[in-house]
């Protein structure tokens, strides 16, 4: 039976949010079609090519889509070659968003048992080599786009452009959309109301002072910020007063670019002008002691007993004063040797490998906490090591690398995936929490403070 299309432009209800923000009409359709491509992007997202009357149409599919389910029941539900009812909202680009998904025909009965696609004398076939060079030629290099240089060698994309900021300004758009598409459902910050991801230290930096607190994170031996990189974490942390060290393989020592250099002399500015104040107050100090001393000399017609007694009550007050005025001294000029150094954090030129812990025992038994953003394969192993040797942690991972360091859930399903892997680590122990950091990219944060109630702080995972 051929296939068809049927497009229903119809007015929002208003139980189904009849106005999008702003007051401005959002449009819902119906369509009816058969799948020709499937693409799972993860568990909670999936985009389908619905094809019907000779013309595609993409569609989108995430948790909360009514009918055969979401995304997760709809990858393996929908099958290529189904004939499918979509209903859902039309979003910028022409893609459809499902509200409501179900399969009218399914290929396996239509095809008797024939496998998809059909044979290629009904399939369309694929444009020629010729057609494709043409179309990537066309196309502009979205390298030479963002940076104004291409480094590919045989870049077969255009690099140069006669209205080079609208296209810039549409692809700056078309990524918007693509970010908006793969935030995560339970991720409380908008999409666009995000910082960017060269912020993501000093958001990590500061979200660890609000959950943990300053003196917490001060304790001991202070943070080890493991496969840190140049120390970006370690540099934010540094400047909020906490000592960090950071722990990275790379020989080449971490220097710091020109915008924390600046915040470094302006630090170093700022305690050399305390450590002046505390001084003056001191010397203060001294004058008044001195002055209580002359008044108590000048009475020496007192009994000597008197006398005595008053010159001792004096030069009390006199040394504590010069120790109240000293102790602030004392921090401040600790404050400026630190500033006043290369580097604002120690640095060890190690990796988390299994003879860390017998190196630097001590060091991990007196760490405040072991932390890591997006540490790539030092992810586990800081997981590890915090929960063996009962250190709080928190880290923020980014890359499965599931053929390097493969993985295996408690269902015995390899962790192939992102949100396996978030899985994977938040099945390593009860307590383990979660939590999202406002800005682009991979910003869900795991963490697990031993001294916490477990009961109180159950393991949360990504939704998925």
């Amino acid at each position: 039976m051929e296939t068809r299309r049927e497009w229903e432009a119809v007015e929002c209800a208003e139980e189904d949010g009849a106005e999008a923000d702003g007051g401005e009409a959002r449009s819902f359709e119906s369509l009816a079609g058969r799948v020709t491509r499937k693409r799972a992007l993860s568990r909670r997202l999936l985009f389908l090519d619905v094809e019907a009357d000779g013309a595609t149409r993409p569609v989108v599919v995430k948790e909360g889509c009514g009918g055969v389910g979401g995304a997760a029941v709809a990858r393996s539900v929908v099958k290529l070659g189904d004939v499918l009812r979509v209903s859902g909202e039309v979003q910028p680009g022409g893609s459809l968003l499902a509200t409501h998904l179900a399969v009218e025909r399914a290929w396996r009965e239509e095809g008797g048992g024939a496998p998809w696609p059909p044979p290629a004398a009904v399939r369309p076939l694929p444009p020629p080599p010729v057609a494709e060079a043409a179309a990537k030629a066309a196309s502009v290099c979205h390298a030479w786009l963002n940076t104004g240089q291409c480094l590919r060698a045989g870049c077969a994309f255009r690099h140069e452009s006669a209205e080079l900021r609208a296209e810039r300004e549409a692809w700056v758009a078309a990524r918007r959309e693509r970010r908006l598409l793969l935030s995560a459902a339970s991720d409380p910050t908008a999409p666009h109301e995000k910082r960017s991801h060269a912020r993501r230290a000093a958001e990590l930096s500061r979200w660890l002072l609000a959950t943990l607190g300053r003196a917490r994170l001060c304790a001991g031996a202070g943070v080890l910020d493991v496969a840190g990189g140049r120390g970006a974490l370690s540099f934010e942390l540094a400047m909020a007063g906490v000592g960090c060290t950071l722990v990275e393989s790379r020989e080449a020592a971490p220097t710091l670019d020109r915008r924390q250099r600046k915040r470094l002399r302006r630090v170093e500015v700022e305690a050399g002008a305390q450590t002046a104040e505390v001084e003056a107050g001191a010397q203060t100090a001294e004058v008044e002691a001195g002055a209580q001393t002359a008044e108590v000399e000048a009475g020496a017609q007192m009994a000597e007993v008197e006398a005595g007694a008053q010159m001792a009550e004096v030069e009390a007050c006199a040394q504590a004063a010069e120790v109240e005025a000293g102790a602030p001294t004392a921090v401040v000029e600790a404050g400026s040797q630190t500033a006043g150094t290369d580097l604002p954090f120690r640095v060890l030129h190690e990796s988390l490998d299994a003879g860390f812990e017998a190196r630097h025992g001590d060091l991990v038994a007196r760490a405040s906490l072991l932390v890591g953003l997006h540490p790539d394969q030092a992810t586990e192993p800081i997981v590890d090591l915090a929960l063996r040797r009962g250190v709080p942690f928190a880290v923020v991972p980014c890359c499965v690398f599931a053929r390097e360091m493969p993985k295996v859930l408690k269902t015995g399903e390899p962790v192939t995936t992102y949100e396996q892997l978030v899985e994977y680590l938040l099945q390593k122990a009860p307590g383990i929490r979660s939590a999202y950091l406002p800005f682009i990219g991979r910003n869900l944060v795991l963490w697990w403070d031993p001294s916490a109630d477990v009961s109180d702080s159950p393991a949360s995972a990504i939704a998925s």
